[in-house]
């Protein structure tokens, strides 16, 4: 009883704490707010990005289909996101420990975060063809002081 007691504590405290990453991801990084065709998109590094690096009309131009590539992407994984969260919820409803059905719900979603975070990093580096010599070097120094300063 005790042992089955201690894994439940356990699966709860696992939920809290991929429900209050998600809830913090969902603030902090993803605006829901904004038509996918601004140029503010739905990763919020790569709208501060935009916004720092003072970004031409004619740049703005250039980056127009990979802005819209990459938000297409972020949609995707958005939904891939709340679907392998819904199938943690199952799993943890359905074997009420930690179950190997618990665990491939996990490492599903971790995976789906890596490939977010691959598919901004991509898009950042897919950026540095159309921008300055100058703005590439910003862009740079924000995406290393973000890696370095996060919460």
């Amino acid at each position: 009883m005790k042992k089955s007691y201690i894994q439940l504590l356990g699966i709860i405290a696992l939920i809290a704490g991929v429900a209050v990453g998600g809830v913090y991801m969902g603030q902090h990084y993803f605006h829901h707010d904004h038509p996918p065709h601004t140029h503010v998109k739905a990763n919020s590094l790569n709208a501060h990005i935009h916004a720092q690096l003072n970004i031409t009309p004619e740049q703005e131009e250039a980056l127009k289909d990979m802005e819209r590539q990459y938000q297409e992407k972020v949609i995707y994984l958005e939904e891939k996101l709340k679907l392998a969260n819904m199938e943690l919820a199952n799993a943890v409803k359905e074997e009420k420990r930690y179950g190997p059905r618990v665990e491939k719900a996990i490492a599903d979603n971790h995976t789906t975060l890596g490939e977010l975070q691959k598919i901004t990093m991509q898009h950042l580096f897919e950026m540095q063809t159309v921008l300055t010599e100058e703005q590439n070097q910003k862009m740079n120094r924000i995406i290393t002081d973000a890696l370095y300063h996060q919460p």
